[in-house]
């Protein structure tokens, strides 16, 4: 096993022992297979922290989102990170957050996640202790080279190309990529952007990790090995446009299709206790807090009972813009494919009068009533599939 392997396996036994008020460097070194000393010097090489740095960056992650999500007081979060003593956590805290647990919660409580709130900051020392030879890029190469090569294929990682505890890497000299960034603490992120005919060969570089996220888009003929290049979990869908310049939806008498507001709370909470958890906690923060400000809540009503939302998100960056129906939720009394074709019509026509084109991303065929076959009745091209592939 390669060492970058055993530090994923080490990573991985921390993610699941971190709680462990005993975990100490000897019992990581025992899981990994490792002297104590040689262990730590090789850990430290591999991720830039040493084993207990890691362990105490990991616990203050867990830390942070406790403080944003939860009610549980500072004390007890001290508590269940293994920290007797509430001064020894609060300057733990303080030496990667900058601030003490209590303001942080103050200032950070109602925001929403950021990924640089949580992350480990060691993906990328990681990935290029595995592949040493590759050349690092700029991450602007690689927007400028998707820009130019295929913007509406390649729009989500066009704005959302992450700017922090990332990094991006030439394969070649053709304009073939690799981006590499942290999913979980314990799992690595790589995303490639390459010819078609060469993802087999680069697809490979997965297999360095014993826990990995590999992703990659290509033309809708592309066909996928029926061994899936040799992983066993793979999941595909795909990103559809709408091609018209307006679309038609009929609304039956009796139902309404708006936008939901303020004035709409108690409509959304009777919505959310029906089941529908999801949309009326985003709802509540958006409304509340004035967070969420890209979504739009579409609402679908039948007399005065809502039955429907649908989530439409508006997306920006680098010189582009989408829409995108980013979430369907259905009453179950109600959930049938004429009401979600209203929703999700009235999503692509708000999407179009804003001067947003509509999206579809990763529809899958059996992805319920977002998916491929509802999209292109509906007047969507599939324009590309992306596939992921996990590696556990």
């Amino acid at each position: 096993m390669q060492d970058n392997q055993l530090i994923g396996k080490a990573v991985a036994f921390i993610s699941g022992a971190w709680e462990d008020e005993d975990l100490s460097l000897e019992k990581i070194a025992a899981a990994a297979g490792f002297s104590v000393s040689y262990f730590d010097k090789l850990f430290a090489g591999q991720t830039g922290k040493t084993v207990m740095e890691f362990v105490r960056v990991y616990k203050m992650t867990r830390a942070a989102a406790l403080l944003r999500t939860s009610d549980q007081s500072v004390l007890d979060i001290a508590l269940a990170m293994g920290y007797t003593n509430p001064e020894n956590f609060a300057r733990a805290f303080k030496a990667i957050y900058g601030c003490a647990p209590g303001a942080y919660r103050e200032d950070h409580r109602d925001l929403p996640m950021q990924w640089k709130d949580v992350t480990t900051g060691t993906v990328v020392k990681r990935f290029e202790s595995a592949f040493p030879a590759l050349k690092r890029v700029d991450s602007d190469e690689l927007i400028d080279y998707l820009l130019t090569t295929d913007p509406v294929r390649h729009a989500f990682r066009i704005i959302f190309t992450p700017t922090i505890d990332h990094a991006v890497y030439k394969l070649d000299e053709e304009g073939e990529y690799i981006l590499t960034e942290e999913y979980r603490p314990e799992d690595t992120a790589l995303t490639l952007f390459c010819r078609e005919e060469n993802i087999a060969k680069y697809a490979g570089m997965a297999r360095a990790f014993p826990r990995c996220i590999l992703e990659f888009t290509t033309g809708p003929g592309f066909s996928l090995p029926e061994d899936g290049f040799g992983f066993s979990k793979v999941t595909a869908g795909g990103n559809y446009v709408y091609t018209g310049e307006s679309i038609e939806t009929y609304i039956p008498e009796g139902y309404e299709v708006r936008a939901l507001g303020r004035e709409d709370a108690g409509l959304m909470e009777a919505f959310a206790r029906g089941g529908n958890e999801t949309p009326g906690r985003v709802f509540a923060q958006k409304m509340d807090h004035g967070n969420y400000g890209e979504i739009t809540f579409l609402g679908l009503l039948r007399g005065d009972a809502l039955i429907g939302c649908a989530l439409t998100c508006f997306e920006s960056g680098r010189g582009l813009r989408y829409s995108e129906a980013g979430g369907l939720f259905l009453a179950p009394a109600h959930d049938n494919k004429e009401n979600a074709a209203l929703l999700i019509g009235a999503a692509t026509a708000l999407g179009l009068r804003e001067g947003y084109p509509p999206m579809l991303l990763d529809a899958r065929d059996d992805g319920g009533w977002l998916s491929g076959a509802m999209a292109r009745e509906m007047g969507y091209r599939l324009d590309s599939m992306r596939y992921v592939i996990q590696i556990e």
